[in-house]
């Protein structure tokens, strides 16, 4: 998925088999977010992976499914990490509600100040 969101789209005539190609890995890696148990020691492994996938998230049910897992992972952890990711997240969805999903507004890129604040910054808020 990270590859797919920072390497430039390749020159070839069909642009909707490429996006074609990232509906699938998404729907398969949240296939797979959401079959480790909440309970399971392993689950900590996957803050960075929901933060990498997260931005691809355009539907309710897919951010529920990251959301719930950044809550099982603050309510077995109670690391500020997970806070502070889901804070980010949250800035990526509601920044491509108002400018659209397009390529040239992938996630990874636009206001890195605000996100800084958010990834440096100590967090408070519980789930």
């Amino acid at each position: 998925m990270y590859a797919l969101q920072v390497l430039p789209v390749p020159f070839e005539s069909d642009v909707f088999k490429s996006a074609g190609r990232a509906n699938k890995s998404l729907d398969s890696a949240l296939h797979h977010l959401k079959s480790v148990d909440p309970a399971d020691v392993h689950l900590k492994e996957l803050l960075w992976p929901a933060f990498v996938i997260g931005p691809e998230a355009q539907t309710m049910s897919q951010r529920a499914v990251i959301t719930d897992v950044l809550e099982s992972l603050w309510t077995l952890w109670r690391c500020h990490n997970v806070t502070n990711a889901l804070k980010v997240l949250e800035k990526i969805w509601a920044r491509r509600a108002t400018e659209g999903s397009s390529r040239r507004n992938h996630p990874y890129t636009g206001t890195p100040h605000a996100l800084n604040e958010c990834v440096l910054a100590p967090s408070t808020r519980a789930f």
